[in-house]
């Protein structure tokens, strides 16, 4: 992948370079072209990523449900505890949401897509005018105008293969943010490190009044619990 990025940019450069050496108002039309279809891959894989971390909760809590509803193990309890109902409809619920969700991202990605695509036509269109005017006035040779087509068209195949490469990366590397952000929460949650360490095994163990709670719940999980 980075290897693919970095060939990706070195042609775009090239081509850029190649433009601006034919006619220093070539290089920036160039650029114009090309620029629109990078910012939308990357908006696009942000969009994706960040309804990826939004429906995980929900993925997670369908696979549960559909386990339940699926495996023969879970049958008999479904029957006893008259369940079955309650747990389908629980799953129907989670996977409307999810549903949902994924057509509100598959819209904004799309929306971003047209906007990146229709700016890079526009920039497309302003750069071919200007090299006809260039023609025109006589400021390009027409045999440099082929070059300068060349180097344009350069430009988008590179800008293409780098947007690729480019969100590969990017979404690697917000999976490696999201890893180093559960460690960094995990290690807040640790236990201190014993203070003192015990000879033997404890002969006694009490419990009394014991209440626990899980992390980020408003209810106890146990509340009372006493026992030796």
């Amino acid at each position: 992948l980075v290897g693919d990025l970095a060939a990706a940019v070195v042609s775009v450069g090239a081509a850029v370079v190649t433009a601006g050496l034919l006619h220093p108002v070539l290089a920036p039309l160039v650029l114009l072209a090309a620029l629109p279809q990078g910012w939308a891959g990357v908006r696009g894989a942000q969009l994706r990523m960040a309804a990826s971390v939004a429906m995980n909760a929900n993925i997670r809590r369908r696979w549960v449900t559909g386990d339940l509803l699926s495996e023969r193990r879970n049958a008999a309890e479904l029957r006893a505890f008259t369940t079955r109902d309650v747990v389908l409809g629980e799953h129907r619920r989670i996977a409307a949401d999810l549903a949902d969700d994924e057509v509100r991202v598959g819209l904004q990605q799309n929306r971003v897509t047209t906007v990146g695509r229709a700016l890079s036509g526009i920039g497309s269109a302003a750069g071919y005018c200007g090299l006809g005017l260039l023609l025109y006035t006589g400021a390009l040779p027409l045999a440099l105008a082929g070059t300068a087509v060349l180097a344009m068209r350069t430009a988008a195949q590179s800008i293409v293969t780098g947007i690729y490469a480019f969100n590969r990366l990017f979404e690697l590397g917000l999976h490696v943010e999201i890893y180093r952000s559960c460690l960094d929460d995990l290690a807040t949650r640790r236990r201190p490190a014993a203070a003192h360490p015990l000879d033997g095994g404890p002969e006694t163990i009490t419990l009394a009044d014991v209440t626990f709670r899980y992390p980020g719940q408003e209810q106890d999980a146990l509340r009372g619990v006493s026992l030796t």
